[in-house]
């Protein structure tokens, strides 16, 4: 019968810590798109190494989109060991990625262009990148 009381209050301790990591890490919300499809990561937020035309600027690399050429292409075909060209999106808050989706160009479903592999960088600072 001690180790019942026991308990309870060891279950009354970690409570303010399990909900403060709760707040931190809803999984209610953040199994929800962020924005690249719908929009609410606005153009200005997209950004880019380079562009190969007005048409594949740095905005157009949404998933689900056919407006311009339907994607975001560099200026120069990539290499599999070129890391000099990249898609950028600032959130501007920190957030908690639990997936990432790409597509290649939509081209009404008939695009064939895309990219085999990449590579996924973070930053905090715009600076330091892990």
């Amino acid at each position: 019968m001690i180790l019942i009381p026991r308990m309870l209050l060891v279950l009354f301790l970690l409570l303010p810590i399990l909900s403060s990591a709760k707040a931190q890490v809803n999984p209610a919300i953040c199994r929800y798109p962020l924005g690249m499809s719908g929009g609410q990561i606005p153009d200005e937020d997209i950004t880019a190494s380079s562009q190969w035309s007005e048409s594949t600027a740095a905005k157009y690399g949404r998933l689900d989109s056919e407006e311009g050429d339907g994607a975001w292409c560099p200026e120069i075909p990539v290499e599999p060991d070129d890391l000099k060209e990249f898609l950028q999106i600032d959130l501007h808050t920190l957030h908690f990625i639990t997936l990432v989706g790409t597509q290649g160009r939509h081209a009404g479903g008939h695009g064939i262009e895309f990219a085999p592999m990449y590579k996924i960088n973070y930053s905090r600072d715009g600076t330091r990148w892990i």
